[in-house]
């Protein structure tokens, strides 16, 4: 268990605009139910571990995704999944021992809380955990300037209504074409608008990145 002290910061100003950045997790988390917030938290979580901890060591390294799932609550995942696994305890490697935590905690977390900040993150740190209003329609996806985009509208989905939540993984941005590129789960990675993310705080969407030595 890690006795390391995490500081959260706000988001740091953006320095450049990658016309595309996307980084690497390796082997895919699936979660099992598709409607539970839980499930999505916990392979969501899972992936951006991988991803930091590829950042900060250079190589792959699985987290325990039944493991967390276990411990996050329905209808409280997302703190659950915050204070305490991903800012104080730390979630075991693949596969966990019993009654030991992986000591892969951040020193520094940022909570970014707008569009503006979510793409310094991506840009300057790393993948982001986004907390968002999920709408049935994100389930599709569609074509626009040849890529797969999340909807059925391609770039423009915001007509559409919420009805649950969902964690994901921001792991690139393109401002080539205004998107960042969500790892949800259950499909290959697609991308979603700037326009969406913009939408999804203004409706009560939260986000968690950090730093890790």
């Amino acid at each position: 268990m890690s006795t390391q002290s995490t500081h959260i910061r706000s988001a740091p100003p953006l320095r450049r605009s990658p016309e595309l950045k996307i980084y690497r997790v390796g082997t895919p988390y699936p979660y099992v139910d598709s409607s539970a917030i839980a499930e999505s938290a916990a392979s969501a979580a899972c992936a951006f571990l991988t991803a930091h901890y590829r950042i900060a060591n250079g190589r792959i390294q699985r987290f325990n995704q039944r493991w967390l799932s276990q411990r996050i609550q329905q209808g409280s995942a997302w703190a659950n999944l915050l204070d305490p696994y991903l800012m104080d305890l730390g979630v075991p490697f693949e596969p966990a021992e019993n009654g030991t935590y992986a000591s892969f905690v951040p020193g520094v977390a940022y909570l970014p809380s707008s569009l503006e900040e979510v793409l310094s993150l991506l840009a300057e740190v790393g993948p982001v955990l986004l907390c968002l209003p999920w709408s049935d329609v994100y389930n599709h996806q569609s074509r626009a300037n040849g890529w797969d985009w999340i909807g059925p509208d391609g770039r423009d989905s915001r007509a559409t209504y919420a009805t649950r939540s969902k964690v994901v993984l921001l792991k690139g941005v393109a401002h080539k074409f205004n998107g960042v590129r969500v790892h949800d789960g259950a499909r290959p990675d697609l991308w979603m608008p700037f326009a969406e993310i913009d939408h999804a705080f203004r409706n009560g969407a939260l986000a968690f990145s950090a730093e890790y030595v």
